[in-house]
């Protein structure tokens, strides 16, 4: 791992790490300050997730998309992209509690399929699979999202019907908000799920020969 990648890489990891423990700490302790500084954690291990890849882009000299650590760096990057703009653009950050702790799980599960920058095979030198793991980062990204508030709306349905009426409640946005965002987060990603399988299968048609060859994934 390149000097700068790695340093990137491990300021990303720790700061996701931390963020996971300040949102949830806000949510257990209601104290604002906690809320602030996971904000801030957030926004710095995205930044450097940015720098990350960044980095890795100019050592290959290419967008990172071979192989499978490069696609989780961007997958952890897209989901925390479209959280920020969720939280940003509702001025609610309880999502962090749900969302932090996967990006720092899946940030740790990806550093372990790690690989030295190498010449791309064939294969995988063509326009077609680049926007194929483009769609994948954007599509998949808004479904964890979607899947983040659809718990969030799960807890607080629970919390209402126990007759909860404290100052954690009222951190969580309304069942109505949370339902219009997971079905505006299925709705953007359905489109682009659809394009990740069309433009998958025209690369593996150009790579192998075949679009489809039933592979359990593919399936």
């Amino acid at each position: 791992m390149g000097a700068l990648e790695k340093e990137f890489f491990n300021s990303a990891f720790v700061s996701y790490f931390l963020a996971s423990c300040f949102n949830i700490g806000h949510l257990i302790w209601l104290k604002e300050r906690l809320g602030r500084w996971a904000i801030a954690l957030t926004v710095i291990g995205f930044v450097v997730n940015t720098l990350a890849l960044t980095s890795r882009t100019l050592q290959a000299g290419r967008i990172p998309f071979a192989n499978m650590y490069e696609f989780g760096m961007a997958f952890v990057w897209g989901l925390i992209f479209f959280y920020l703009y969720i939280a940003y653009r509702y001025k609610n950050y309880s999502l962090g509690a749900f969302v932090l702790p996967v990006a720092f799980v899946l940030t740790g599960i990806f550093s372990s399929f790690y690989q030295e920058v190498r010449p791309l095979m064939p294969a995988l030198k063509s326009n077609w699979l680049l926007i194929h793991v483009i769609t994948a980062v954007i599509a998949y990204g808004a479904l964890a999202i979607s899947f983040a508030l659809a718990i969030m709306y799960l807890w607080r349905q629970r919390l209402e019907e126990a007759g909860e009426q404290g100052t954690m409640i009222s951190l969580l946005p309304s069942l109505a908000i949370l339902d219009t965002l997971v079905n505006r987060c299925i709705h953007f990603a359905v489109p682009f799920l659809t394009l990740l399988i069309v433009t998958g299968a025209v690369w593996a048609e150009y790579a192998w020969g075949s679009y489809w060859r039933w592979d359990p994934k593919e399936t």
